[in-house]
C-alpha cells in the first residue's frame, strides 16, 4: 500500500503563484492609487499657486507707487490692445524683481502664457495733474496662465484687473496708476473674495469670467460736448450693457467721478459731474 504524505506547514508551488500574483495585483493597485493621489496634490499645489499669483499681483497693480513705477512711460494702447511686460515686480514668485510677461515662469509648476494691456473702450476724460493737461483712460490687464503636472499643461480662467490711467495726450505714455484700492477692493475686481485668513483673493465658487461693462452718465446733460460713451460688454452678441443671459452674477468692481466745465451760452457755464461705475459678469458654478 502508497502511502502520500501531506506537509500542513508548506505550501504546493501553485498555491506560492497564485499568492504571488495576487500580491502584485494588490501591489499594482496600490501604487496606482498613490500616483493618483500625488498627481492630485501636486494639481491642488498648482491651483493655489495660481490663486496666490494672481492675488500677489493685483495687490501690485492696485497700489498706485508699484503699479506706477512699472508701467510708467509704457504705451497705452488706445481702441486697441497690446502685449505688455510689467518691470520691476515683485511679489510672489520664484524671482524678488521680476520682468513679467508672456512666457514668465511664476514657478516650477506655474507659467504665463499671455499678458496683455487692453483699452477697454471708455472715451479718454481730459484731466489736470501737476498743472499738466493729460487724459483719463480705462485699461485691462488680461492675465492668462497655465500649470504643468505629470508632463501635461492645463489653462487656468482668465484673470481680468481694471485699471484707471493717467496717460499724456502727445504721445500716449502712461503717467500714472490711478489704483489705489485695498486688497479687499482687489479681490472684488477680480471676482473673488477676500480670505482676512491667509490675506489672499479666494473664488466663493467656480466662476468663468462672462465679460465686463461701463456705465457713464452726466448731470446735468451737456449742453456744448457729448457726455462720455458708457463701455459696452463685448461678450453679448451684439455688444451692449449688461451681463450675458448665462451669468450668474454680477459684480460691481468700482466707481470713478470727474467733472468738467462747459460754456452754455455767452458769459454762461456750468458744471457737468461724470461718474462711471464698472462691472463685472461671472457664470458660477
Amino acid at each position: 500500500m502508497k502511502y502520500k504524505l501531506l506537509n500542513s506547514l508548506g505550501m504546493s508551488l501553485i498555491e506560492i503563484m497564485i499568492a504571488a500574483g495576487v500580491l502584485s495585483f494588490v501591489g499594482l493597485a496600490v501604487s496606482t492609487t498613490l500616483t493618483d493621489v500625488v498627481k492630485m496634490q501636486n494639481a491642488t499645489t498648482a491651483k493655489d499657486e495660481s490663486n496666490e499669483f494672481a492675488s500677489a499681483l493685483a495687490r501690485f497693480l492696485y497700489t498706485e507707487s508699484t503699479c506706477t513705477a512699472s508701467l510708467r512711460n509704457q504705451v497705452f494702447p488706445l481702441a486697441n490692445q497690446r502685449q505688455m511686460q510689467m518691470p520691476n515686480y515683485i511679489g510672489y514668485g520664484a524671482n524678488e524683481v521680476a520682468n513679467v510677461q508672456a512666457g514668465y515662469n511664476v514657478t516650477e509648476k506655474l507659467s504665463i502664457t499671455s499678458l496683455n494691456l487692453i483699452d477697454k473702450g471708455m472715451a479718454p476724460i481730459p484731466m489736470t495733474y501737476e498743472g499738466r493737461p493729460l487724459l483719463r483712460v480705462l485699461g485691462l490687464v488680461a492675465l492668462d496662465t497655465q500649470i504643468s503636472v505629470a508632463n501635461k499643461s492645463v489653462a487656468n480662467p482668465s484673470r481680468n484687473f481694471e485699471l484707471p490711467l493717467l496717460i499724456d495726450p502727445a504721445n500716449n505714455r502712461i503717467v500714472k496708476c490711478l489704483s489705489n484700492s485695498s486688497v479687499r477692493d482687489a479681490c472684488i475686481a477680480m471676482g473673488t473674495t477676500l480670505d482676512p485668513a491667509t490675506g489672499l483673493c479666494r473664488p466663493d465658487t467656480q466662476c468663468i469670467f462672462e465679460g465686463s461693462y461701463t456705465v457713464t452718465e452726466c448731470n446735468p446733460a451737456p449742453v456744448t460736448r457729448p457726455c462720455p460713451s458708457s463701455v459696452l460688454n463685448q461678450a453679448l452678441n451684439p455688444p451692449g450693457l449688461g451681463c450675458p443671459s448665462g451669468a450668474s452674477t454680477r459684480r460691481q468692481t468700482g466707481a470713478f467721478s470727474t467733472s468738467f466745465e462747459e460754456e452754455t451760452a455767452k458769459k454762461t457755464t456750468q458744471l457737468v459731474n461724470v461718474g462711471s461705475v464698472y462691472y463685472i459678469c461671472l457664470k458660477c458654478n
